[in-house]
């Protein structure tokens, strides 16, 4: 994300999707953006997005997007990830 306003011309956008599921065998828990609490408070993890890209981008769009995982014939997971979308400034 850091990397993101040097990879993007002005004017630009580009679209994040995550269910913002943190679990620590994908993501080292020193690494996520959220999903914790500091000083007893939730972190969510959209907060810390917008505090990081919000020097260089604005925000568009922000909507739900479900999504179905099969894991067999008998057995699915619903979940749902948010959409963002930034524009560079």
């Amino acid at each position: 994300l850091e990397q993101l306003p040097g990879l993007l011309k002005l004017g630009g956008q580009f679209i994040l999707t995550s269910p913002y599921t943190w679990l620590a065998e994908f993501t080292p828990r020193e690494n996520w953006l959220g999903g914790f609490a500091r000083d007893g408070l939730p972190v969510p993890t959209f907060d810390a997005i917008k505090k990081l890209l919000s020097p260089h981008f604005s925000l568009w769009q922000r909507l739900d997007l479900p999504f179905l995982i099969r894991e067999h014939s008998r057995k699915f997971q619903l979940g749902i990830s948010e959409a963002t979308i930034w524009l560079r400034r």
